[in-house]
């Protein structure tokens, strides 16, 4: 079990074969959230705020270029261009070949996954506070913010 592109490549190079979607075999899981610091939210709240706006939007386009479970939606060539400018996947048409990760239009963390994660770690003693709970290392309340300011996510088809 891997992540993209490490998974498209070995299937293309004949070293793995697709079995199943991440959701059957673990449902919910999350696999990234955008963290920031409780200083940083504390002191600089409207920064925060600006970055969560500016983040969801880029989602959102994000998300208006997938089609089919692919990057290959109305504005697939911007994304590719700008995330094969910005991320370590430098040839384009890998982005164009992997199955691109799925992520909320809101910028809402699918809490369920996490609690189920911590749940596991808790049940090896790997937790110095066995009552941690997500609630209180998680606050939501940007993502929230940022999202009602910029109304319903609308995707954009061709």
């Amino acid at each position: 079990m891997t992540n993209e592109p490490t998974s498209t490549q070995a299937v293309q190079q004949g070293l793995a074969v697709r079995v199943a979607g991440n959701d059957e075999i673990y449902p919910d899981q999350q696999t990234a959230v955008v963290l920031y610091s409780e200083l940083f939210m504390r002191q600089r709240p409207q920064v925060a705020l600006k970055f969560m706006r500016a983040y969801i939007r880029a989602v959102r386009d994000y998300n208006d270029a997938l089609l089919d479970g692919r990057l290959a939606g109305p504005n697939a060539d911007e994304v590719v261009s700008i995330l094969t400018e910005f991320t370590f996947i430098k040839d384009a048409k890998v982005h164009r070949e992997i199955t691109p990760a799925a992520i909320d239009p809101d910028g809402r963390m699918n809490l369920a996954g996490l609690r189920n994660d911590l749940a596991f770690f808790k049940q090896l003693k790997l937790l110095q506070d066995p009552n941690m709970t997500v609630e209180r290392i998680v606050d939501t309340s940007i993502a929230e913010q940022a999202a009602k300011e910029l109304g319903t996510y609308q995707p954009k088809r061709p």
